[in-house]
């Protein structure tokens, strides 16, 4: 097993995909379709006995901010229960974990796009034994 990054970023959309309702992006993108999950990395050391992290950021349409609140919970919580119950991403990495979630809050608005909510899901990842 390699420290490859893509390796939990594509590991990660093949089983988010489907049980989330939401679209799950392997790679960071300009535009987005919510309800959507894109992901990054923000740490990759280069000790293998040490996590990577990975953050999530999940993306809904708002309407209202309450709704659009409990959309991002209710996608990141099913997102963590998904993974926990999945570690390894069926082998993609050594192993995978939600470590917390952060930073709710609205988008800034722009013109020629839609009002979103976001929730940030952060992971530690060991990319290999």
């Amino acid at each position: 097993m390699s420290a490859d990054p893509t390796a939990f970023l594509t590991g990660l959309k093949a089983v988010l995909t489907g049980p989330l309702r939401a679209q799950v992006y392997d790679f960071w993108r300009d535009t987005v379709d919510p309800p959507c999950v894109v992901t990054y990395m923000t740490q990759m050391p280069r000790d293998a006995t040490q996590p990577s992290e990975f953050v999530s950021v999940v993306m809904v349409a708002m309407n209202d901010e309450a709704s659009a609140q409990s959309q991002c919970y209710d996608i990141a919580t099913q997102a963590a229960e998904k993974i926990e119950t999945n570690h390894t991403l069926s082998g993609a990495v050594s192993s995978a974990w939600c470590k917390s979630f952060r930073n709710s809050r609205p988008w800034p608005v722009q013109e020629g796009r839609q009002r979103m909510w976001s929730l940030e899901v952060v992971w530690d990842v060991y990319l290999r034994p």
